[in-house]
């Protein structure tokens, strides 16, 4: 469910007039917050914050599955700024990344045809 909502949040986010290092940098800024509270609950087991390297900003404390399926929503809504968006598109956007980009954000499988 991560990657559907990180999509809508980057498409609400630009329709909202938000810039896309905000939304970028403030998923970061959320995702410290989260992973300090993990961590106090489960201080043995959790990592807490962590950023990934190379990756500058706050944004880098984002995971890659997060920052990809945000990107995909503000490059939806630089494409369809008035909407009209459909399940198919947003399936060929995410489709387009490679499976290994997505880290442990997918699983990959087959889905089975009725017939």
């Amino acid at each position: 469910y991560d990657i559907w909502s990180n999509i809508h949040y980057g498409y609400v986010g630009r329709a909202g007039g938000l810039s896309e290092s905000v939304l970028a940098d403030g998923a970061g800024v959320e995702q410290i917050a989260s992973d300090s509270i993990r961590k106090v609950l489960n201080w043995k087991k959790r990592r807490g914050p962590h950023a990934t390297p190379g990756v500058d900003g706050m944004k880098a404390y984002d995971d890659a599955p997060d920052r990809i399926s945000i990107s995909i929503g503000i490059k939806l809504f630089a494409e369809y700024p008035d909407g009209g968006i459909t399940a198919k598109m947003i399936m060929e956007k995410v489709l387009a990344v490679k499976p290994e980009d997505w880290g442990d954000g997918i699983i990959v499988h087959v889905c089975k045809q009725v017939e």
